[in-house]
């Protein structure tokens, strides 16, 4: 059997971790052809090549299934890949995958890797391809033959079920194609900033969008206009190649790193932040995510959008798209930043839009000014987790400038270092092992934490 691996890493097939099990899946399986297309690297995230892409496509023509193989970089696929994506859709090559049958395959410490499988799964959904399962494997699986063994048995599930031509099931709903044409119009007055440093980024500002006109009625709002940063005018050359070079010092060995330096200081020196950006296929463009994979290199969350108020215009199906939903509520919980509000043009008229956008500027000036920063959710604290434990352990040496970092900021809330919650804890193990304390115990437990409160409310 023939199957087309769309590799999605942008590192040489030698140096790629995530080829390395895709070469042991091509050992293990020597009666199957794998025809390997390094997608990132031949697909440029500025300067896609037509010759490579059209290359590509012809491959997969010929192929009877698609392995999806990528490394997970920043909550998603690399921006590379997502690149190539977009060019599958703009060409209307969606006929190369029809009715092909396809998994997914990941490596990462397994931070959001199930945002990035969503992804793909939607991806092939809206190819109309036959999804069958996915596969994340850790970075360091290859070290466990019980890992591997599992790895081969989707794999040989994997092919099995093409061979017996089982039937699948879509996961995701198509997305709208319709959508308002909005308008700018007058602001229902003037907001006061208070002092407050508003930065507005986007990848394009095509006067002809609905994502140019939420700026103008947003920015007209103010007193004092915010300031804009397009992305597209920026002199941005390279996607992240995962060299991991910026872990010492925070310091990225591509040629345009300064660009982005000087455009992570401004957002540094931000109080209030708003992305904005039009829905490309489940997520925003390859730019924007060029911009979250080079924001890497400031290390792991979180970091400089900490405490800092944070909002998302949206041109697009937003309510069709829960990846990038999904997305945008990590982003912020890992960072720290309180997600001031979400605003798209999905709403019945222009009007309704412009209210929107005033009330929310009013709003997130408001939060700014009180400092008020919610509570992170599950998102939030479990991907902080997972980047704390990852780099007080196995990539200290890796990423020496977050290790500082996390140990300026106290990120490394280890339970073993909270000396009075273990003794405590102990002492409470000890007298639930006799009967009668542990009877009195469990007794007075549901109303326990309550009454601590009601010492505290009196």
């Amino acid at each position: 059997m023939k199957i087309a691996i769309l590799s999605g890493s942008p590192k040489t097939e030698k140096n790629s971790l995530t080829m390395q099990y895709v070469n042991y899946l091509r050992k293990s399986f020597p009666f199957h052809e794998f025809n390997i297309f390094n997608v990132s690297r031949e697909i440029s995230a500025l300067a896609p090549s037509p010759l490579a892409f059209s290359r590509i496509i012809d491959g997969v023509t010929e192929c009877q299934a698609v392995l999806w193989a990528f490394p997970v970089y920043y909550y998603l696929v690399p921006s590379q890949y997502k690149k190539f994506i977009e060019q599958i859709f703009e060409n209307n090559a969606h006929s190369a995958f029809h009715n092909k049958y396809a998994a997914s395959f990941s490596t990462s410490i397994h931070a959001f890797d199930d945002i990035a499988h969503d992804y793909i799964h939607g991806i092939c959904d809206d190819l109309n391809m036959k999804f069958v399962n996915s596969f994340s494997a850790d970075m360091y699986d290859f070290g466990d033959p019980r890992k591997l063994k599992s790895l081969l048995f989707f794999f040989n599930n994997f092919l099995s079920l093409i061979e017996a031509g089982t039937l699948t099931q879509k996961a995701f709903l198509p997305q709208k194609k319709e959508s308002l044409s909005f308008s700018h119009s007058r602001p229902e007055g003037r907001i006061d900033p208070s002092g407050k440093k508003i930065l507005l980024i986007t990848d394009f500002l095509d006067k002809k969008t609905n994502i140019h006109e939420m700026f103008k009625t947003f920015s007209g709002s103010f007193t004092v206009s915010p300031e804009t940063v397009v992305l597209n005018d920026l002199p941005i050359r390279n996607g992240c190649i995962g060299c991991l070079a910026c872990g010492y010092n925070n310091t990225c060995p591509l040629p345009d790193s300064t660009v982005f330096a000087d455009l992570f200081l401004k957002i540094s020196n931000a109080d209030i932040l708003v992305f904005a950006g039009e829905i490309r296929d489940r997520f925003f463009s390859s730019l924007w995510k060029l911009f979250f994979d080079r924001y890497f290199s400031c290390g792991h969350p979180p970091n400089i959008f900490t405490n800092k108020q944070i909002g998302f215009f949206v041109s697009g199906p937003l309510m069709y798209t829960p990846t990038l939903l999904r997305f945008i509520y990590s982003f912020t919980g890992t960072e720290k930043a309180n997600l001031s509000g979400i605003i798209t043009d999905e709403s019945e008229d222009s009007k309704t839009i412009s209210s929107l956008l005033f009330q929310f500027g009013q709003r997130i000036v408001s939060f700014s000014c009180n400092n008020y920063i919610k509570p992170i959710m599950f998102p939030g604290v479990g991907g902080i987790k997972v980047y704390r434990d990852d780099i007080w352990g196995r990539h200290s040496y890796v990423f020496r400038s977050d290790m500082k970092r996390y140990k300026k900021t106290r990120v490394f809330d280890l339970p073993h270092k909270k000396i009075g919650v273990l003794l405590s804890t102990r002492i409470i193990l000890l007298l639930t092992k006799i009967p009668f304390s542990r009877r009195l115990f469990y007794r007075n437990l549901p109303g326990l934490l309550a009454y601590f409160f009601r010492k505290l409310v009196k």
